[in-house]
């Protein structure tokens, strides 16, 4: 019987160790080029103007098995409990589950006081407008270009999800945010609404005597934003005209007695709005049945919509 060469052997002893080797997952470590690492961590952001010289955390989660160049990302804002932590964990398991990355930044009381963080920084101390990129909304997109770069990311736009007061941040970031990247905005459970309605004053609707023409949006902008894809979703049982978070001023009032009210007249009266305009309409509300103001009851009916 002739005997196989040494040679042989080695090199199926190599194939061998090269199949093993297809089978191993990603170690937790930081790869290369980006610096980022997989599963959850965080690191500090800086260099955004609307932060100053100061620096915020920012909670990730980055599923440990595929290719974080190409996982399409969700950028989760928190409410006024300032849990960027635990916003960031409650992607965590959509996100391992549907191959994105998660990144959850935490907006500081020190930094960002509810209006300047909900409302978005508009307005400066003495009434004025401030720049746009002095607004609280150009972190979102100062983060995501960070993202980029230190993910090696090839996608083009993000997802944007914010629950509550979060929700506030980034319906009104998709009606008054210009030029952003965001490919859809997910807004669960805010509290009250900026309307698409210039005869209310900002932050309940879009009058400003400051800004051009009395109003913050002119009919081509206001057009653009209703043509942007905007995901209005509301739970259930979060219909609880005395719920002490809520907003109670008399112009929240009149946007509905609770949550769930004033998410429907929300995106009813921007639906009758772009008609009048004559021009398309990219607003969905999506209502969550037996969930109240919880934000990881919210995420599973939020998932579906993330762009890939």
């Amino acid at each position: 019987m002739k005997r196989k060469s040494p040679w042989v052997l080695i090199l199926v002893l190599l194939l061998g160790v090269l199949a093993a080797c297809d089978h191993i997952q990603h170690p937790t470590v930081a790869y290369s080029p980006g610096d980022l690492s997989w599963g959850s961590n965080e690191f500090h952001l800086s260099g955004s103007r609307p932060l100053g010289e100061d620096s915020i955390p920012v909670y990730y989660h980055i599923p440990e098995t595929g290719n974080p160049a190409t996982f399409p990302v969700v950028i989760a804002l928190h409410g006024m409990g300032r849990n960027a932590e635990g916003m960031r964990n409650a992607w965590r398991e959509e996100a391992d589950a549907r191959g994105f990355m998660v990144f959850a930044p935490h907006f500081t009381e020190e930094l960002f006081p509810a209006g300047e963080y909900a409302e978005g920084r508009i307005q400066d101390g003495d009434g004025g407008l401030n720049a746009p990129e002095d607004w609280s909304y150009q972190v979102v997109e100062d983060l995501f270009q960070v993202i980029l770069r230190r993910t090696d990311s090839t996608v083009q736009g993000y997802s944007l999800y914010g629950h509550s007061a979060g929700a506030q941040f980034v319906h009104r970031f998709a009606l008054l945010m210009e030029e952003h990247r965001a490919f859809v905005v997910l807004a669960a459970n805010a509290g009250w609404y900026l309307f698409a309605d210039s005869t209310v004053d900002f932050p309940y609707g879009l009058a400003a005597a400051e800004a051009p023409g009395g109003r913050l949006l002119n009919d081509q902008e206001l057009a653009r934003a209703f043509g942007s894809e905007l995901v209005v979703l509301v739970g259930e049982d979060d219909n609880d005209p005395e719920d002490p978070l809520l907003n109670r001023s008399q112009e929240a009032m009149d946007q509905g007695e609770h949550r769930v009210e004033r998410g429907f007249n929300f995106v009813q009266e921007g639906s009758r709005i772009a008609l009048e305009m004559g021009v398309p309409f990219n607003w969905t509300l999506v209502t969550v049945p037996g969930v109240g103001h919880s934000n990881s009851e919210m995420v599973p009916s939020a998932a579906p919509y993330i762009a890939r």
